[in-house]
């Protein structure tokens, strides 16, 4: 087979570039070359110098293309990695809780208790709660405890960081034997996230609501502006086990000396992914109760929680 002297100059050419060592070795990744006459060129950048490229495709083999005819040379005609995407961010969840909790105070009994949570949170936009709580006891087949409890909240955060937020809530109680038919609470007020990880939670909030008390004797229904200053610490321990408070304070703006108080201390550690054993410890403190009750009452809660 007799080559055209054409292309035997051109393999000259490119032999006595090669032995004087213009041309790099290393095979460039596949690129798309567009010429100045409309024309493209896919293939691999075999070699290269100032003058010429030296190209390799599957349907051609391999040609040199001058580099003034070359207009533009792009990269990644072969597809590019494709990143696993993650996983979208869980927005809901909540926990259902029941268990047995021994109480002093307005009463001494053994209570069963159950309760639910179900939270929204959208990262570091705003949150929803909704919550709910209720105790029974009975002592030789007599009630001697009844209480339910609900909440439902709603936070926006803003500013540059998303650390502060504004809270729009409402609390709902009735404890029967503390004379309280029902207690309801609206407020709203500011908050500040110092930390929000996992392993470590920390807010501060200060709030203004209207307290609404209706008894179940003849007491005249009480009714108060209330202040509503919070803290809440969570700390992670050993990856396991959490800590955390949960401190309320409600001071009248209407009653002068008038103020309660409602704290809780838990400590969970998980049994499973889903399941886990809480024990918490609940302190309440009205200044000035209902007719025949105490000021002080303590709860020490034991209950399973299960987590979805």
């Amino acid at each position: 087979m007799k080559l055209g002297n054409s292309k035997i100059r051109e393999i000259r050419i490119l032999t006595a570039i090669l032995a004087a060592g213009f041309l790099s070795s290393d095979i460039l990744p596949a690129a798309e070359i567009h010429l100045t006459n409309g024309d493209k060129i896919s293939g691999e950048i075999v070699t290269q110098n100032a003058d010429k490229l030296l190209v390799r495709g599957e349907a051609y083999g391999e040609i040199s293309v001058n580099r003034k005819f070359v207009k533009e040379i792009k990269d990644a005609i072969a597809p590019k990695p494709v990143t696993p995407r993650s996983p979208e961010p869980k927005i809901w969840d909540g926990n259902l809780s029941a268990g047995i909790d021994r109480q002093s105070g307005n009463v001494r009994s053994t209570e069963a208790n159950a309760g639910f949570l179900i939270h929204r949170k959208r990262e570091k936009v705003d949150e929803f709660h909704l919550k709910g709580e209720s105790f029974y006891s009975a002592v030789n087949k007599k009630m001697n405890a009844q209480r339910y409890s609900g909440m439902i909240r709603y936070a926006f955060s803003f500013g540059k960081k998303k650390k502060w937020y504004n809270f729009y809530k409402t609390e709902a109680d009735h404890d029967r034997f503390a004379n309280i038919e029902y207690r309801l609470v609206p407020s709203t007020g500011l908050g500040y996230w110092f930390s929000d990880t996992p392993g470590w939670k920390a807010m501060t909030e200060a709030g203004i609501g209207f307290s609404s008390t209706k008894f179940r004797d003849q007491s005249k229904r009480r009714q108060e502006i209330v202040l509503i200053p919070r803290v809440f610490l969570e700390k992670t321990l050993f990856e396991k086990l959490k800590i955390s408070e949960d401190l309320f304070l409600y001071p009248s703006l209407t009653e002068r000396g008038e103020w309660r108080f409602t704290s809780e201390t838990a400590f969970e550690t998980p049994l499973t992914d889903a399941l886990a054993l809480r024990l918490s410890f609940k302190a309440l403190y009205n200044s000035r109760p209902g007719a025949g009750t105490k000021k002080r009452d303590t709860r020490l809660i034991t209950s399973l929680v299960y987590t979805f």
